[in-house]
């Protein structure tokens, strides 16, 4: 049974630039960064303290998060497999 959630992942081209983003447009800090050579992916930690103690973000990037940026990228619903909704131009 799952007790709290203590961070989430966001797939990125580059966790150098998207920590940056989110430190400077945010008033985040960097918390962590680490590399899973095995699966070939780096996450750079990013938390409103600068640590990993409470709720953190993930800026995950890597060979194996490629198909990830690229599925998330195909107009379709993750979860249902449909196409996305395009929004009429009267709207």
């Amino acid at each position: 049974m799952t007790k709290k959630i203590t961070h989430f992942g966001i797939v990125v081209n580059d966790a150098d630039a998207a920590c940056d983003l989110w430190c400077n447009s945010f008033g985040m800090k960097k918390a962590a960064d680490m590399r899973i050579a095995e699966e070939g992916v780096r996450s750079v930690f990013i938390s409103v303290d600068g640590t990993r103690d409470g709720m953190s973000t993930a800026a995950m990037e890597g060979a194996s998060m490629q198909g990830q940026l690229d599925q998330a990228s195909k107009p379709y619903s993750r979860r249902s497999g449909l196409p996305r909704r395009t929004p009429s131009p009267k709207e």
